[in-house]
């Protein structure tokens, strides 16, 4: 019996059902292959992103009108656009961008940094302008030129008159021997004592004048004294510099002593700024650094002064460091 002829299809096979086997099954080299291909397209990616993030994108204007393809401008921008990036550090904007962004630009200089620094503190003497006016010889203040302080004064301006008992035995000591002063060089060597163990002799007179100059008096008041033949009651001490009476020690009819303080005088034109630092602002302060500052009394103005000490020493309780500042007071 014939059996009917058969036919056959010709196509692509149906899907077996077998699975792919799992990537450990895999052999070592198709594994290598299969990790670099995902490397380089992760590599790839990353350098598409940060191009498409780090170039200046260029904002269109709607309202303006569209350029040529030659116009100088257009190809400017797209230029601008083309330019390689150099650094990553590196910023680049167009110009009227850059002014949009009031960006400054400023060459690298090595100088001091300024920088605001808050001290308190207080306005006081110039120590190295202060003099103390002091009694020359014992005795007693009949009379006191300057009555309360805050006065100014000039040099050479009488403060206070002294009747001292000792001063008016030196200026007898130096009439007498005025009165005995030898007419001829015979009498005068004859009268003049001999210095011991140097066989020279010593000028009397001048010993007693140099005796007066060192209980204060001056040689025009010396010279007063030999004119007159009489003695000064009273010593006049006089201002030894200019400047305005701080300090009143002493009131009239008080008794001093030799080296006894009487008045206080300081000169204004230059004060000290006595600063109170912090620890942490010590970096920012320096010898000889311009400083500027203002008060209470005078507020809105400023004034300039110059640091001249800074105490090596830090107050444990308030740690701060004094800073003393030269301040000039025309």
């Amino acid at each position: 019996m014939a059996h009917p002829p058969t036919t056959e299809r010709r196509g692509r096979r149906p899907f077996s059902g077998r699975r792919v086997p799992p990537l450990a099954q895999w052999p070592r080299s198709y594994r290598w292959l299969l990790g670099a291909a995902l490397l380089l397209a992760a590599f790839g990616a990353g350098m598409l992103i940060h191009a498409m993030w780090s170039r200046p994108a260029a904002v269109a204007d709607p309202h303006a009108a569209p350029q040529p393809a030659d116009d100088p401008h257009a190809q400017h921008v797209h230029d601008h656009e083309d330019e390689p990036l150099t650094s990553m550090r590196e910023l680049t904007v167009r110009p009227e961008v850059a002014a949009l962004m009031n960006i400054e630009v400023a060459p690298v200089e090595q100088r001091h940094v300024s920088a605001v620094v808050r001290m308190v503190g207080k306005i006081d003497y110039d120590e190295t302008r202060v003099r103390h006016v002091t009694a020359w010889v014992a005795g007693r203040i009949d009379r006191m030129f300057v009555d309360y302080e805050g006065i100014e004064i000039r040099h050479g301006d009488p403060l206070v008159e002294i009747y001292s008992e000792e001063l008016i035995v030196a200026q007898g000591e130096l009439l007498r021997l005025m009165r005995w002063q030898p007419e001829d060089d015979a009498d005068r060597m004859a009268r003049s004592e001999r210095r011991p163990g140097t066989g020279g002799e010593i000028d009397l007179i001048e010993a007693a004048r140099t005796k007066l100059r060192r209980l204060g008096l001056t040689d025009q008041q010396i010279r007063e004294i030999e004119d007159r033949g009489v003695e000064m009651e009273h010593l006049t001490i006089h201002a030894p510099i200019r400047g305005t009476i701080f300090e009143k020690v002493r009131r009239e009819g008080d008794r001093v002593a030799e080296g006894d303080r009487i008045y206080g005088v300081a000169e204004l034109d230059h004060l000290w700024a006595r600063m109170d630092a912090y620890e942490a602002d010590l970096p920012w302060l320096r010898y000889g650094q311009p400083v500027e500052f203002t008060t209470e009394a005078y507020p809105g103005e400023f004034f300039q002064g110059r640091i001249v000490f800074i105490d090596p020493v830090l107050n444990e309780r308030t740690r701060t460091v004094k800073v003393r500042i030269n301040v000039p007071n025309p």
